[in-house]
């Protein structure tokens, strides 16, 4: 065992969560995805995934300014103030595109849950081509 894998805390019991975290991270590194964003009520799936320590930058989108506060401290993740809706990813990437963090034709993971703003629904992960 590596000394790396050591450092690496495991669930003894994986979680929906981490499942999903674990899977988003395998795409998002396997298609070389600019970022993973997360759109998040509480900030739970954002700390999973960046308790995982993915090379990959992890963007938050939540309607929460005590969650995005939160989340300035976690590891390699910047988080951004929206109102909750069903594209608050695909608008935060949007505005990025236009503010030339990303440039067309970069791939990012889109991270949500079917019912925006209802804590611990996340269960969809998108690829988006920005364009």
């Amino acid at each position: 065992m590596s000394f790396e894998s050591r450092l690496k805390v495991r669930q003894k019991d994986p979680t929906r969560q981490l499942a999903i975290s674990r899977a988003v991270i395998g795409m998002a590194t396997s298609i070389h995805a600019k970022a993973i964003i997360a759109e998040t009520k509480t900030g739970a799936t954002v700390l999973t995934i960046a308790s995982e320590r993915p090379d990959v930058p992890i963007i938050a989108v939540t309607d929460s300014v005590r969650t995005a506060q939160q989340l300035a401290i976690v590891y390699d993740v910047k988080s951004y103030v929206r109102p909750v809706s069903a594209q608050a990813a695909q608008k935060i990437t949007d505005f990025l595109l236009k503010e030339r963090v990303f440039e067309k034709g970069d791939i990012v993971m889109l991270v949500s849950g079917q019912y925006p703003g209802v804590v611990g629904a996340t269960d969809t992960i998108k690829i988006r081509q920005l364009d």
